[in-house]
């Protein structure tokens, strides 16, 4: 038998891959990432705006920067979500999971940690769910 095909009904599974993936949650967590770096960008320039003489406009850049910087985690923080329970993966994973690991267990996890869902209920759940 060939791991990941049931051959009952000839279905191809994935169970394998990414809960956060296929439950539709990195492509949010890769455009938050994105964003911040923007906002963290922003925030290492002011100082040399300021150093230049344009007060204001370094003050105006950091507080831009700032925000920009925190909205998307935030964002992150509360939609990053199993789309059954709700629970929050995000912050189960920056606070049940050492230092060293939640990122690894954030990218390779398979199955909800409050309610069970699965890699294979995210393939059979309807596409236009999240």
């Amino acid at each position: 038998m060939v791991e990941g095909v049931d051959e009952g009904n000839c279905a191809v599974t994935n169970s394998t891959a990414s809960l956060l993936v296929a439950s539709g949650n990195a492509g949010l967590l890769a455009r938050c990432v994105a964003v911040a770096i923007v906002g963290l960008i922003a925030v290492a320039v002011s100082p040399v705006l300021m150093s230049h003489g344009s007060v204001g406009w370094g003050v105006g850049v950091l507080g831009a920067g700032a925000v920009i910087l925190i909205g998307p985690a935030v964002y992150a923080l509360r939609r990053t979500i199993c789309p059954q329970c709700r629970a929050p993966w995000l912050q189960y994973a920056l606070g049940e999971k050492g230092a060293g690991e939640w990122l690894s267990w954030l990218t390779t996890f398979t199955e909800c940690p409050q309610c069970r869902y699965t890699v294979d209920d995210a393939a059979n759940s309807s596409p236009g769910r999240r």
